[in-house]
């Protein structure tokens, strides 16, 4: 029996459509990853060996993400009636049910592709962070992409995808199967997800030096998934960090002798000011996504920025700042105490510009 045979016969089965889902995610997946390679070609450590762990070990995610989109799928073709299922109810709603898959395998895609451009990862907490904050989001988002236009786009390439799968997503529908036989098949499919959540570690793509390797043999919906579940970030691999005894060893050389504790690793210190204290009006302007080259202080001719110029012109400029770290949260928890103002002004005038990042 061909290729060919093997596959029609899988599709003709009641659970046909389980299968079809799969193949497309896996798909998609693939058509993903390869394009995110490609983007990425001047970073990736090009070898044999790691162009067949991306596929490979990709692959491996992809069905991991899959058995748990196939839940929804599985359970209605188990406990739809067998009379009903050869129906034109059953069509319709297959119908719909590829649509969503296929729309949102797509539209996924399209997101990875600029989580990608951003951030050269997967999706991962940070992901899952902007969900808490929709509104900035998807404003932000809709300013400064069509989003109307992609997402007619998309609906338009959905429908044509739909239209020539027609006869594979509906071929199962005339195929009756008992229930008892379903039932088994159902149970079988259903371990899956829970093999997956107990057995699965998504640590086991990291087993390369080079950062894109790992990246890209994982599955970005799989990846958003477990971050959702665990709501965690890994420190080290987006913060820059230095052992414990050199950080302290540098703070306490640039702090003043008689102001730091002197322990190993404190950073506690006493400041004394020898002069009145001043109770100045400070104003802390924070904007979200602010870079420095949008401002025309740093060489920016679009003029978009005049009063921020204007106070980094009059002010105290700052202009080599190093974020604590590079997420909004951490920034902002981090930036109310950043500050230390001279004791010997009445106002003060501050600008502070993030230049550079850890």
């Amino acid at each position: 029996m061909s290729i060919k045979e093997k596959t029609s016969k899988l599709l003709e089965n009641r659970f046909g459509p389980v299968f079809l889902a799969t193949l497309l995610l896996c798909s998609i997946s693939l058509l993903t990853r390869i394009t995110l390679l490609i983007y990425s070609a001047a970073s990736f450590d090009w070898s044999i060996l790691n162009l067949l762990k991306v596929l490979l070990i990709g692959l491996f995610y992809d069905l991991a993400a899959a058995s748990f989109a196939i839940i929804p799928l599985v359970i209605y073709l188990w406990l739809f009636p067998a009379k009903g299922y050869t129906g034109k109810t059953s069509r319709v709603l297959l119908f719909i049910y590829f649509f969503v898959v296929i729309l949102t395998l797509i539209f996924n895609a399209v997101s990875e592709w600029f989580f990608w451009e951003e951030f050269s990862v997967r999706y991962n907490f940070i992901a899952v962070d902007y969900l808490v904050y929709t509104t900035e989001v998807i404003g932000n988002i809709r300013q400064s992409y069509p989003i109307n236009t992609i997402l007619a786009v998309l609906v338009i390439l959905t429908a044509g995808v739909v239209y020539l799968l027609r006869n594979l997503i509906t071929v199962s529908t005339y195929q009756q199967a008992r229930f008892g036989k379903r039932t088994k098949i159902a149970l079988i499919l259903l371990c899956l997800p829970v093999f997956t959540y107990f057995c699965v570690s998504h640590k086991w793509k990291n087993n390369s030096s080079n950062q894109y390797v790992n990246e890209l043999s994982g599955n970005g919906m799989y990846e958003f998934g477990y971050a959702f579940w665990h709501n965690q970030l890994d420190y080290d691999a987006f913060y820059k960090t230095l052992p414990i005894k050199n950080a302290a060893n540098i703070i306490q050389h640039l702090l003043p002798a008689d102001s730091i504790a002197r322990t190993d690793i404190s950073t506690s210190r006493m400041i004394n000011n020898p002069g009145a204290e001043n109770k100045m009006n400070v104003v802390l302007i924070s904007v979200e996504s602010l870079s420095a080259e949008f401002l025309g202080t740093f060489g920016n001719t679009q003029h978009i920025t005049p009063q921020l110029d204007s106070l980094a012109k009059e002010g105290l400029l700052f202009n080599n700042l190093y974020a604590s770290g590079t997420r909004t949260v951490r920034a902002l928890k981090h930036f109310r105490f950043a500050s230390r103002l001279p004791p010997d002004n009445r106002s003060l005038n501050v600008l502070i510009i993030k230049t550079c990042s850890p």
